[in-house]
């Protein structure tokens, strides 16, 4: 990742921790943790690997519906002359229609068990598709996460696929079916790698580091 000129924002390191389905296999709650939660194919994946600049650091996946695991990834950034190290949470996409209903079950119990991780778990990035838009499926996720007192960052993803004079437009319908004001929902594109620098610098400052 480039450098931010302002906060001279840089990623050292980002590497894969572990995969779990369950709280016994999670990796120790020591580092403040960032998770990502969307619907299958919203671009989870696509979107942590640009973030840290590290391209294959999540699996992509053609499939929609592929991730039935919680995957954990350690980062070590720098921010002005502050070096710091958190986790990366990707967790299992929901709403797949050909997910059966059982394993459906299985997945947002998954995401549920997660959701209890503790004051380790400080943000939840929660992905939409800029252009499907909210869907009924994110407003059921929605309640189990505002069961978690971890501050929900709001993620408009694919936002390079609207035409420019609908982007904002879009945005608009997002922010007011949620009551949120526009400036709520942090505008992102993977494919070109814009709105990353400002997702970064708003979701840092909800974190809380250890001394060193």
């Amino acid at each position: 990742m480039e450098a931010n000129s302002l906060n001279k924002l840089k990623v050292l390191k980002a590497d894969f921790v572990v995969s779990a389905t369950q709280a016994a296999h999670f990796p120790p709650p020591v580092l403040p943790e960032v998770a990502f939660v969307g619907r299958s194919n919203v671009g989870k994946s696509s979107l942590l690997n640009v973030l840290t600049g590290k391209s294959k650091l999540a699996r992509v996946s053609r499939t929609p519906g592929r991730t039935r695991l919680i995957n954990f990834f350690e980062i070590e950034l720098y921010r002005g002359l502050q070096k710091l190290r958190l986790r990366l949470v990707d967790l299992p996409g929901y709403g797949y229609a050909k997910v059966s209903k059982a394993e459906s079950e299985n997945l947002r119990q998954m995401l549920r068990g997660y959701l209890q991780r503790g004051p380790c778990l400080q943000v939840l990035v929660w992905l939409i598709d800029a252009k499907v838009g909210l869907t009924a499926v994110d407003m059921q996720i929605l309640e189990l996460l505002e069961e978690n007192p971890a501050r929900l960052l709001l993620v408009a993803t694919k936002t390079d696929q609207l035409p420019k004079a609908q982007r904002k437009v879009q945005l608009g319908r997002i922010a007011s079916a949620l009551e949120l004001p526009l400036e709520a929902v942090f505008a992102v594109s993977a494919k070109e790698g814009w709105g990353l620098e400002p997702l970064w610098e708003n979701l840092l400052p909800s974190l809380t580091f250890s001394q060193p």
